[in-house]
């Protein structure tokens, strides 16, 4: 997933890096990737196996 830079990307950013770190969404993905520059990069590498074995 990549943000468009603009002026309010860090905004938009934080929304979205909070949304991916709720309890319920964490459970798809194993592992959340940041570009170190900032340019508005997010890396998701999601889970292949079933998230919920109840």
């Amino acid at each position: 997933m990549e943000i468009a830079y603009g002026e309010a990307v860090d905004s938009v950013k934080k929304r979205i890096l909070n949304f991916l770190n709720k309890k319920e969404i964490r459970r798809f993905y194993h592992r959340l990737e940041k570009t170190d520059k900032g340019w508005g990069r997010i890396y998701l590498h999601f889970r292949w196996e079933e998230p919920y074995k109840g």
